[in-house]
Parts: C-alpha cells; sequence; structure tokens
C-alpha cells in the first residue's frame, strides 16, 4: 500500500499521474494536460460530485494539470500547491494563461465594460492570476473578456513581505471549510495566502505547514515558547497568526469568522478536541 497522501498525490485505483509510475498501484498511468481555471472562484471537491466535500478552492488564471475529464468533472492538480481533487469541467480551460499581475484585493467586480456602472455579478479574489492586455483610464483589460480596477492589481512578482498586515485585511471574512477567498476560507488559507504574498511556498493544509522541512516556514519552537508578533502557531488541525504574546488572528468554525481573540480563549477551544493543546510555533526569520 503506498503511503503517498492522496491530497497532493495524483492517484487511484484506476490512474495516476504518469509521474508516479512504479511508485504507486495504479491501473493506468498518464501525463496531464495543462489548463488554467476560467471560473472566478471554483470549488475543488473530493469526488466527483456537487455534494462531495470541498477540500480547497481554485481561484481565477490558476494553473491547473487535468489528468481526466468525465462525466462533467475534470480531475486535477492545483499547480501552485499540488492540492489534487475534482473540479467542474465547465470551470476550466486548456492551456494556461501568461499572467502579468495578480489581483491584490481582498475582491473587485469584473467589468463587462470600461465603467463603474456596468452592471456584473463576477468578482475575482485576492491571488488570482490575470494577464492584462490593455487599459483605457483607470481600467485594465484582461485576457479572457473584463475589465478590472488597475488599483485593485499588482505586477506578478509583487511580494508584501508583512504577512501580518495581508492576513489582517481578511479580517471579518467568513470561516469556511475548504474555503480560499474573501468570501469564506479556513484557517490554513489564511495564512497560507499570506505566506504566498511574502514570497514563500505555504503548504495548503495545518498539519502539511507545520510539517513542512527545512527553512521555508522558519525555525520550529517549543509550545511554551514566548510568542511574539509573526509566529505561526498549531494545534491539531488548528493553526493561527500571533499579533503578539497575547493576541492571534485566526479563521474559525468557534466565530465562523476571521478574527482577533485571546491566546487563551482559542488554545482553550484546541483543548476540547485536543487535550494536549499547542504543538508549537514556526518562527521566520
Amino acid at each position: 500500500m503506498s503511503s503517498y497522501d492522496r491530497r497532493v498525490h495524483a492517484y487511484r485505483a484506476d490512474l495516476a499521474d504518469v509521474a508516479l509510475r512504479g511508485q504507486v498501484d495504479a491501473a493506468r498511468f498518464v501525463a496531464p494536460q495543462p489548463y488554467h481555471l476560467m471560473a472566478p472562484l471554483a470549488d475543488l471537491h473530493r469526488a466527483p460530485r456537487l455534494d462531495a466535500e470541498v477540500e480547497s478552492q481554485a481561484l481565477f488564471g490558476e494553473a491547473v494539470q487535468v489528468y481526466e475529464v468525465a462525466d462533467g468533472w475534470a480531475w486535477v492538480q492545483l499547480q501552485e500547491d499540488g492540492y489534487v481533487g475534482y473540479l467542474p469541467a465547465e470551470a476550466v480551460k486548456p492551456g494556461h494563461i501568461e499572467a502579468t499581475h495578480r489581483v491584490w484585493a481582498t475582491s473587485t467586480p469584473l467589468f463587462p465594460e470600461a465603467t463603474l456602472k456596468a452592471p456584473t455579478t463576477k468578482f475575482l479574489y485576492f491571488w488570482s492570476q490575470v494577464r492584462v492586455i490593455g487599459d483605457r483610464g483607470r481600467y485594465a483589460e484582461i485576457e479572457g473578456g473584463g475589465w478590472l480596477w488597475k488599483d485593485h492589481l499588482r505586477p506578478l512578482d509583487t511580494h508584501e513581505p508583512d504577512y501580518v498586515k495581508t492576513a489582517q485585511r481578511f479580517l471579518e471574512s467568513p470561516y469556511l471549510w475548504g474555503g480560499k477567498s474573501s468570501r469564506g476560507l479556513d484557517c490554513s488559507a489564511l495564512q497560507q495566502l499570506a505566506l504566498r504574498a511574502a514570497g514563500h511556498g505555504a503548504a495548503r493544509d495545518s498539519d502539511m505547514q507545520w510539517a513542512e522541512g527545512g527553512p521555508g516556514l522558519g525555525q520550529v519552537l517549543a509550545p511554551d515558547s514566548p510568542r511574539q508578533r509573526g509566529d505561526l502557531l498549531f494545534w491539531q488541525g488548528h493553526c493561527a497568526i500571533a499579533l503578539d504574546a497575547q493576541q492571534v488572528l485566526n479563521a474559525t468554525a468557534g466565530h465562523l469568522a476571521t478574527v482577533i481573540e485571546p491566546f487563551d480563549e482559542i488554545d482553550g477551544r484546541a483543548r476540547q478536541d485536543s487535550p494536549e493543546g499547542l504543538l508549537g510555533l514556526r518562527r521566520l526569520a
């Protein structure tokens, strides 16, 4: 039996990534095909059903590797963080965009015309990738159609080193299991988005972030270490960012929102499910 993590390794009994040949058991191995997300936001499901658990989300312009398209579903691997799951086939398009910018606002309307009065129901979200192909006044035209407010975009190579500041921009956003945008996000997505905007290649889930080796997410400190701003705090199944020795920022089901709260409060909730409490801290240099 394979010990590979199905969240980040594309394999099933009937089909697997050709890169895993000889490492996992599968009836057939295929090379993935490059696609990209053309929907503003799409749920990544555990199984090819709308009622299957949503484990993550994909953002507009995100590169995806597609292994299979069948019955209205695409079995994919997100290129940015390697997460594997099922997207509605209509949400993806073959090929990839040569992105020039990222959305830097937590959300921004995608207008059909370069005017604030153009009616729209579409929004793009922080960290989405777009290719700007034209401009008109304060609007940028993007590949695929539509106009975005220029001030809500940043060049693709932009970074914000202060990931605490970035995470605080999501305050009061709803908590949503598997969510990855200001419409709703979970604890590890909040950290992942903020850290990636700072140039750190953070994994998707809290256990992955806690277990990551190397210097990517800093040094590991004992749970009783004095906390300071920017420390990444990990419990079993949850994570948060320290604002100082006493206050933390986290997206939590306890409030169904992204909130600032005392460390003792969040630690008390965590201990109800996992008596050992805080596993430890990661401190970036």
